[in-house]
């Protein structure tokens, strides 16, 4: 009788684990896109799990980029999908960067052309 009790509310105990595992993540998404933000660091505002990649589709990303680089400046952070990266668009900052401070940056992205 006890194990007929257990099995009947099976599916709510595993709808029920579901949704947590649902809320879990949508709360670390919404939190990994609050990464900028908490380090005070300007740029456009995320949509969840998409990051800025939407605006990429509607034009192309090279106008978008140069857009973000007037309204926020020579260093602003993005979001590709949930990812966070920061874009730099100031030559010496970037040759210090990318020389003289290489071991303090690791894990970049892979460079393309």
């Amino acid at each position: 009788m006890s194990l007929l009790i257990n099995i009947q509310y099976m599916p709510y105990v595993l709808a029920a684990i579901v949704v947590i595992l649902i809320t879990f993540r949508l709360w670390k998404w919404k939190r990994s896109l609050n990464y900028w933000r908490d380090r005070n660091v300007s740029g456009p505002t995320p949509v969840l799990y998409f990051g800025n990649t939407l605006t990429a589709l509607f034009k192309p990303f090279v106008y978008t980029e140069m857009e973000w680089y007037k309204k926020y400046g020579r260093i602003y952070g993005v979001y590709g999908l949930v990812r966070p990266a920061l874009t730099v668009a100031e030559p010496a900052l970037v040759k210090q960067i990318l020389v003289k401070e290489f071991h303090k940056f690791r894990n970049r992205m892979p460079e393309t052309d």
